[in-house]
């Protein structure tokens, strides 16, 4: 049973996903070119819009069936990073939305946020009488001597004073501009979600495979922006320039070149058959990195072309059998010459490590790649990987013989 201490994790893995999925959805709804978003820095997320400005808290974890009210922490943690924004920025400036499953309470006086155009007035006044109750309570415990571990509302007391702390035009203007929004999407929904927000300009057979691929590629470039590896804001001109090339190559022929996007697992194990060639030739610790890193990438991006179009297959098929004919030529003239002159067991490695070279170094540039614009020369390489496994190719002139010798030495 999984521990409490994973459990939290993973929800926080989650919510950062659910940010990162709401981001996205943010800019392919949006119609300016030059529109950004950011994810973590002053919100959940920030977007630039034109002159509009968005200020994106997410609650998307609380319980659908609850109601959100004026005593509720998630609406006190959300009032105090807009508190801290509105401090040093001007309110009239962007719009604060609280994103949620839940709906607000609709005897609440909250219930005027999910209307554009309701005064906030009794809203503004009921919240100020909240957050003086909270800080008087806290005020009187202090009073009465108690630790501050043990004073109340420890969950939103910054709020409040962070509300407190405004102006009484800022309190108006923050509320003014403040909305909820109900419905946000399910995080299981995510892939549903992009696809249904490019149904417009892809067509149906290939909205799905994009909007994987979309969110593969978006959720690394969020990443990339967390860690510093690349700036802050993501812009609208990127992703739709993304969109545009991945289109272009799933609607040509179902083959799209994703394998610069593949993320590696660290360690990489390799297959025990792929192992067992390499082994047999001695193959050097370079060579070994370079078949198991090339192996994953080719059988990754061809396992994502047979879940876009099993139609693919026969394609694939086409491909390695040429290279096996490539491979075939080379590997039975070595084998000719070291049977003719009755070559040492080194010998016969040291061709081998050759040949694997061969598949690495030269095979990319002699053996006609998938399809005519395809450039990437990993996926020659893994695919020998690949045949390696399957023991269509080999290293050694005797691999089949030495692979099956060890398997039963193993048994």
């Amino acid at each position: 049973m999984p521990n409490t201490q994973d459990h939290s994790a993973v929800g926080s893995a989650l919510g950062y996903y659910f940010q990162a999925i709401y981001a996205l959805l943010l800019m392919l709804k949006s119609a300016d070119d030059a529109a950004f978003v950011s994810v973590e820095s002053w919100d959940d997320v920030y977007l630039a819009d034109g002159c509009q400005k968005e200020l994106h808290q997410l609650k998307h974890s609380i319980d659908a069936s609850t109601k959100i009210g004026l005593k509720s922490r998630e609406l006190w943690k959300t009032i105090k990073v807009w508190a801290d924004y509105c401090a040093i920025n001007n309110p009239t400036s962007g719009k604060f939305v609280l994103a949620t499953v839940a709906d607000v309470d609709p005897d609440s006086s909250l219930a005027v946020l999910s209307d554009d155009d309701a005064s906030r007035d009794v809203l503004k006044h009921e919240l100020t009488i909240e957050a003086e109750r909270v800080i008087n309570a806290r005020r009187k415990a202090l009073a009465e001597g108690k630790h501050p571990k043990d004073f109340p509302y420890q969950d939103r007391y910054k709020g409040c004073e962070a509300f407190l702390g405004l102006s009484a035009s800022a309190q108006s203007a923050l509320l003014k501009n403040t909305l909820h929004r109900k419905g946000v999407f399910q995080i299981r929904e995510a892939v549903d979600s992009v696809a249904s927000a490019i149904r417009k300009t892809t067509p149906e057979n290939l909205r799905l495979p994009l909007a994987k691929r979309i969110i593969a590629w978006w959720d690394r470039e969020v990443v990339e922006s967390l860690t510093g590896e690349r700036r802050r804001c993501i812009y609208a001109e990127e992703l739709k320039d993304y969109i545009a090339s991945k289109t272009a190559e799933l609607y040509t022929d179902g083959l799209s070149d994703d394998m610069t996007e593949i993320d590696f697992p660290s360690p990489m194990t390799p297959h025990p058959i792929l192992e067992k060639q390499l082994t047999i030739i001695d193959a050097t610790e370079t060579q070994m990195k370079r078949s198991v890193r090339t192996e994953m990438r080719a059988r990754i991006q061809r396992g994502k072309w047979l879940d876009d179009d099993l139609a693919t297959a026969s394609k694939l098929r086409k491909f390695d059998a040429r290279l096996v004919e490539e491979w075939a030529d080379r590997f039975e003239a070595i084998r000719e010459t070291l049977n003719k002159n009755e070559a040492s067991e080194e010998t016969k490695k040291e061709k081998g490590r050759a040949l694997l070279d061969w598949s690495h170094l030269n095979a990319p540039q002699e053996v006609p790649p998938i399809k005519h614009s395809w450039d990437e020369k990993d996926l020659v390489r893994g695919s020998y990987q690949l045949l390696s496994i399957m023991k269509s190719v080999g290293w050694h002139a005797e691999y089949d013989s030495l692979i099956e010798s060890i398997e039963d030495e193993e048994a």
